[in-house]
């Protein structure tokens, strides 16, 4: 009878270890799930803003920032409930088109802690409330738009 008991808590505690593994190992694949989606909201960030700076700087380089584009990327924010912010500045710092109209024509650097205008390449923060993606603009060599994107988190 002892025999039995001891092979019954062997079992049990076998059967323990084995939930306990896999249990780690949902918990491992919840967290690789988790990570796999920050990484790709932050290339869908930079996608978007890539694909609007483009657009934005072949329509600043042909004339004033057109009335239709101001549109597009306002009903782009009015239909995303997550997108807080678009924010265009020039190759000064001057902001020539923003969301939030309040930020139109103030300088970039006053309106937001980070120095914006003396990034190299595009810088994504994650806070607890937002992603903000910010991204100069270049032509060859030159900057010629800073492009900051604010989105939400839910």
């Amino acid at each position: 009878m002892r025999k039995f008991l001891y092979f019954i808590i062997i079992l049990i505690i076998l059967d323990l270890l084995a939930f306990g593994f896999l249990f780690f190992k949902m918990e491992s694949e919840k967290q690789k799930f988790i990570n796999n989606f920050e990484f790709q909201k932050k290339q869908l960030i930079y996608d978007v803003a890539y694909v609007l700076g483009l657009f934005a700087r072949d329509k600043v380089l042909s004339e004033s920032f057109p009335e239709n584009v101001r549109n597009y990327l306002n009903e782009l924010v009015r239909n995303d409930k997550n997108l807080e912010l678009i924010l265009i500045s020039d190759s000064s710092g001057k902001v020539i088109f923003s969301t939030n109209v309040a930020y139109e024509g103030k300088n970039i650097d006053e309106i937001f802690s980070e120095n914006i205008t003396s990034l190299v390449d595009y810088e994504i923060k994650n806070t607890e409330d937002k992603v903000v993606l910010n991204m100069p603009i270049s032509e060859f060599n030159k900057k010629i738009l800073y492009l900051r994107i604010e989105y939400k988190r839910r």
